[in-house]
């Protein structure tokens, strides 16, 4: 499997150890997160952004396929409601099972902190 620039080789999630205070998840939300900023930026046309887009674009593109969104689950009832989430109880459509999902619009909760 090729590297991009200046990056190591992958390891397999499950050979991850979470032994410092920034897991997997947040690492990965960080490579969406400079992808997307790189992308729509001048700077996507500069040779070693281009390499790091065109080794980023398919994990990025599995790590979005992957992510659980909303419309994943069929929400049942709404229990509660609060400044800036609801909670409800919902049907995760493809297991059908049942959880307490909290639901949260990250731009209002932006919006009322300026």
């Amino acid at each position: 499997m090729s590297t991009g620039p200046g990056l190591g080789a992958l390891v397999p999630a499950e050979g991850l150890q979470s032994t410092g205070p920034v897991g997997l998840q947040t690492l990965l939300d960080l490579l969406v997160g400079v992808y997307q900023e790189f992308y729509s930026s001048h700077f996507a046309r500069e040779k070693y952004v281009a390499g790091f887009l065109q080794w980023a674009e398919p994990l990025v593109r599995q790590v979005r396929r992957t992510r659980i969104k909303r419309e994943d689950f069929h929400i049942l009832k709404v229990i509660g409601r609060g400044t800036f989430s609801e909670v409800a109880v919902a049907r995760m459509r493809s297991t059908q099972q049942v959880y307490a999902l909290k639901i949260m619009n990250k731009w209002d909760m932006l919006r009322r902190g300026e």
